[in-house]
């Protein structure tokens, strides 16, 4: 093969030149996937195979390979979308530009409240003909019993008797809706319920809560820096789309169905 001239500047459709960068480049994924430099011959061959990509590749364009396959449509598009990401500048916010950000976006870094609470379990089934009465036995009896005794007035489940800081979401995924809509809402330092879960019911006994709450920046700045460029970079992505959208007459067919 002969050589190539790195700085050869490309004046032809039919010319194909390989320039110093895109050798280098070619080295250096060589080396960083055998460990070491290719050899005399080996350059040969990366050369002889970079061009023959370049050859088909440019064959397949000139006969419209492109243009009605929908995977290389795809894949070319969103190369452009990473190219415009990477080229897109988004200054770095002060801490105003972020505070104000927080404050505007605050469901998105809310911490969510949570609750530590004692449940008491009785299964329906064991009670089908007295389950008023049991009901109400249980509470009467959880009024003069210590916490740590509690337990041993309900029926025997798998269920944890303790659970410490959890959030409405857990509650909602182990319970079910109505069990943590309703713990949720209930007063603490007194036994409540009866609450229905998916398991059966329920008397529950919460000790201590945390209300949700909008954090500081302090406490969440990376969070908030990476979400403000997160949106900031969307927005450059849309302003670049429309500004691509106004070069183009679009038209779409009447009579197309979807």
């Amino acid at each position: 093969m002969g050589a190539v001239n790195p700085h050869e500047e490309e004046t032809e459709s039919n010319t194909i030149v390989i320039k110093q960068t895109k050798v280098d480049t070619m080295r250096a994924s060589y080396l960083k996937q055998r460990g070491r430099a290719p050899m005399a011959n080996e350059i040969e061959d990366i050369l002889e195979n970079e061009i023959r990509e370049e050859l088909l590749y440019r064959e397949a364009i000139a006969l419209g390979l492109d243009k009605e396959d929908g995977v290389i449509r795809r894949r070319l598009a969103q190369k452009m979308k990473y190219l415009f990401e990477d080229l897109a500048v988004i200054d770095e916010p002060s801490d105003a530009d972020l505070e104000k950000f927080l404050k505007e976006n605050a469901s998105k870094f809310t911490l969510p409240g949570t609750r530590s609470f004692y449940q008491v379990y009785i299964d329906p089934k064991k009670h089908k003909n007295d389950l008023d009465e049991a009901l109400k036995i249980v509470i009467n009896q959880l009024k003069s019993t210590n916490l740590q005794n509690a337990f041993l007035l309900g029926d025997r489940s798998l269920l944890e008797y303790r659970f410490l800081k959890r959030r409405k979401s857990d509650v909602k995924n182990r319970f079910g809706e109505s069990f943590s809509r309703n713990l949720f809402k209930a007063p603490i330092d007194s036994w409540q319920g009866p609450f229905q879960s998916a398991y059966g019911i329920h008397f529950v006994y919460i000790d201590s809560k945390e209300d949700a709450v909008l954090p500081e920046l302090k406490q969440v700045r990376e969070d908030v820096l990476q979400e403000y460029k997160r949106e900031k970079r969307s927005e450059a992505n849309d302003i670049f789309y429309n500004g691509l959208k106004d070069r183009y007459k679009i038209e779409v067919d009447d009579y197309a169905t979807f």
